[in-house]
């Protein structure tokens, strides 16, 4: 179920995220029920397509994990449940139920806004720490090499390594290293919380 060659989404989480090796920060089928493009603008529509293609190192497949790491960041900090997420935006609506505990107003794009941001303060907290992301990449059997033979996820293989550069560059961090970008700190606000340019490392 957590097997990373039946959800490629998964292995990029697994080798990605600032506290790695997590099965509950994003994955495919999270994504697919989650129905975020009715409600943010960014996200592409979610697309009958052969299974193959989220095995590729795409744009999309990146953006599609980004923004349910986003939304799965929001869903953390409102302390709301995890399994109640799993049905969906459309029927967990959790930028409603902000709206009317806050009085904000806000649409889904600057609720989404908020939790890029918490994920990128996440891993700029690692970088200042001295920890380096490429570190947490998980081994290579997880994502197929070498390929399995038979059972269930026999001939599966996925390069984890250009699908985690392309996940990095959607969040605005440099592909290489997994650090945010200045302009990404700056745009979100981020040096100025954690005390002025010099906090990049």
């Amino acid at each position: 179920m957590h097997d990373p060659k039946a959800d490629p989404m998964l292995g990029v989480t697994y080798s990605a995220d600032p506290t790695p090796g997590r099965h509950t920060t994003s994955g495919g089928v999270y994504f697919s029920t989650s129905y975020l493009w009715n409600q943010v603008s960014w996200v592409p529509k979610m697309k009958v397509r052969a299974k193959r293609k989220d095995y590729d190192p795409t744009r999309e497949n990146a953006v599609n994990n980004v923004a349910m790491t986003s939304f799965k960041m929001l869903v953390d900090c409102a302390g709301t449940c995890y399994y109640s997420m799993l049905s969906g935006a459309k029927h967990y609506r959790l930028f409603d139920f902000l709206n009317a505990a806050s009085g904000w107003n806000k649409t889904a794009d600057e609720y989404m806004k908020i939790g890029h941001r918490v994920q990128t303060l996440r891993q700029q907290f690692n970088i200042l720490q001295g920890v380096d992301p490429r570190r947490f990449k998980m081994h290579g059997r997880a994502a197929g090499h070498p390929v399995l033979t038979s059972g269930h996820n026999g001939g599966i293989s996925f390069d984890v390594d250009a699908m985690r550069a392309e996940y990095w560059q959607a969040w605005g961090w440099d592909g290489e290293t997994g650090a945010p970008t200045v302009e990404t700190l700056r745009s979100l606000g981020i040096t100025e919380l954690l005390g002025g340019e010099a906090v990049h490392g």
